[in-house]
């Protein structure tokens, strides 16, 4: 089974110096399964793909950056898969988040034939504030409602897997909107929604964790801050 881990980015200078690319390479180098690290960069304006190409290019041979103007996370992992070279595609997060070893889950549930894996944290939130706790469950009801994801309780997990062809597909039907609801260049979207031919079917919020199951708006605003994309 070859894998294609895909680590979109922007401004993660931060993130740079506490070693997360060392984790990562070093992780991918002893698991023959994971083919590339295709580190998507979109459009960073601090050092981070000097670090990148001075540092981690010449040390780990599985590492690839892809550099893109800034359109934000969601169109940075798009393009990372149709750049991937392999049968199978996880994008995780540049701050790992959730740790790589939780792709052995994943790996187990290709092996079983499914297309689509969709990582979920614990949904206790412990040591969260009451309100922040407060607006997670409003937004998983609302969600729930106007999505119609009852069977995922997290969405907005930045790790996620699939079949590369399944992938594909839901890029496929993937329309961009304006503000106005007009259609506009997919590539310069600010909404990104499922289309089957029969019109869209609803105005979902939520951000690039819906790409992983095929469903709901694919935000691609732009990042903001330093180690961070919306």
């Amino acid at each position: 089974m070859d894998i294609s881990l895909i680590i979109p980015c922007y401004n993660e200078e931060l993130n740079l110096q506490k070693g997360v690319l060392d984790q990562i390479g070093n992780y991918t180098a002893q698991h023959p399964q994971f083919k590339e690290v295709l580190i998507v960069d979109d459009g960073s304006t601090d050092s981070t793909k000097d670090l990148i190409t001075g540092k981690y290019l010449p040390k780990f041979s599985k590492f690839k950056l892809i550099e893109k103007n800034h359109q934000g996370k969601a169109l940075a992992v798009i393009e990372g898969i149709k750049q991937s070279k392999s049968d199978f595609v996880i994008f995780t997060d540049m701050d790992l988040a959730t740790p790589l070893e939780e792709s052995e889950k994943f790996i187990h549930q290709f092996s079983n034939g499914e297309k689509i894996v969709i990582g979920s944290r614990a949904h206790s939130r412990e040591g969260a504030p009451f309100m922040r706790k407060l607006q997670s469950v409003g937004f998983m009801i609302i969600r729930n409602l106007l999505v119609g994801l009852d069977d995922i309780t997290d969405t907005q997990c930045g790790f996620k897997g699939f079949e590369r062809k399944a992938a594909l597909q839901v890029i496929s039907k993937l329309q961009a909107f304006s503000d106005t609801g007009q259609p506009r260049n997919k590539n310069a979207g600010i909404g990104i929604f499922p289309h089957s031919g029969g019109g869209i079917t609803g105005v979902h919020r939520c951000n690039a964790g819906c790409l992983g199951v095929g469903l709901g708006h694919v935000s691609t605003r732009k990042g903001r801050g330093r180690g961070g994309m919306i």
